[in-house]
């Protein structure tokens, strides 16, 4: 029987970082290859944008197996080392198992909804909520890029492909596995935030460009270790859609809101027990990986 084996014995940090740039280049490459003049936010332009960026998403894997796999059978079975082989499905994130995605999408869901509590409670007296519901009930094309397509696309290129060849490469430099997972986590995302650069092609003013491409990276951190914590894509998938949803913290509004005396101190809260829970059980981070 055939089974799809990953084998990362001997990569090399260089061979890490350029699997990673490609798929990064291919991801906003094929935005652009579109060839639309039209706006990014036109049904037509996401359509074909959605359709460019599925594509190489379906590809990144396929890659990450050209570079990395190898058939695992009986004459090959001996030759792959199970201390840094995997199946292809723990490489990605994506074992089989349905209660385990499950669970891990609910764990990654609350996690970011504690760190968003401030914003939540300030978005719902304001009636925001409501606002975006009407909104993207009349604009369905952009409710699926923003919420469904960006999130499945971007945590499987960013995150899931480029996250396995750098963890057992800092997994052999590194005695520590905690240590290896904060290594991995800073790194990976670092293609997340720069693949945004490319906003400024679009006249988004480089300012701009720069803070989104901090907060990219940042998120991108948070993310990866969510994956890592609940070893689940998916966890990671659902909260990208939930912190699209939610958007970028209005800190000043806060401070200026009529109920400023309990949303203030709900952010101060909701990010103190994030970190916590995020970082204290970094026993329970290390990615569980099977070899076939």
């Amino acid at each position: 029987m055939f089974e799809a084996v990953v084998d990362f014995c001997g990569g090399s940090l260089l061979k890490a970082v350029g699997f990673g740039l490609g798929v990064s280049a291919l991801y906003v490459g094929s935005i652009y290859l579109t060839n639309t003049t039209q706006n990014r936010n036109h049904p037509s332009a996401m359509k074909k944008r959605m359709a460019a960026v599925g594509g190489v998403t379906v590809l990144s894997p396929l890659l990450l197996y050209i570079f990395y796999g190898q058939p695992s059978s009986s004459s090959l079975s001996s030759a792959v080392d199970p201390s840094c082989s995997v199946s292809f499905w723990d490489a990605i994130f994506l074992t089989p198992s349905i209660k385990h995605h499950l669970v891990a999408a609910m764990k990654g869901l609350l996690l970011f909804a504690t760190l968003f509590i401030g914003p939540i409670l300030q978005d719902l007296s304001d009636g925001v909520w409501l606002a975006q519901f009407k909104y993207f009930y009349n604009h369905r094309t952009e409710f699926v890029r923003n919420f469904v397509v960006a999130p499945l696309t971007e945590e499987i290129v960013f995150r899931a492909c480029v996250t396995a060849p750098l963890f057992f490469y800092l997994k052999e430099k590194s005695a520590s596995g905690i240590q290896n997972n904060y290594l991995v986590a800073l790194v990976g995302p670092l293609f997340f935030g720069v693949a945004h650069a490319h906003h400024y092609f679009e006249g988004i003013p480089l300012l701009h460009i720069l803070f989104q491409i901090a907060y990219t990276t940042l998120f991108g951190f948070l993310s990866a270790m969510t994956m890592i914590y609940t070893n689940s894509i998916i966890a990671a998938i659902v909260a990208h859609s939930f912190c699209n949803w939610m958007g970028f913290p209005g800190f000043v509004q806060a401070h200026r809101h009529k109920y400023s005396f309990f949303i203030v101190p709900a952010y101060f809260i909701g990010l103190i027990v994030f970190l916590f829970t995020m970082f204290t059980k970094r026993g329970h981070a290390a990615i569980t990986f099977h070899s076939s």
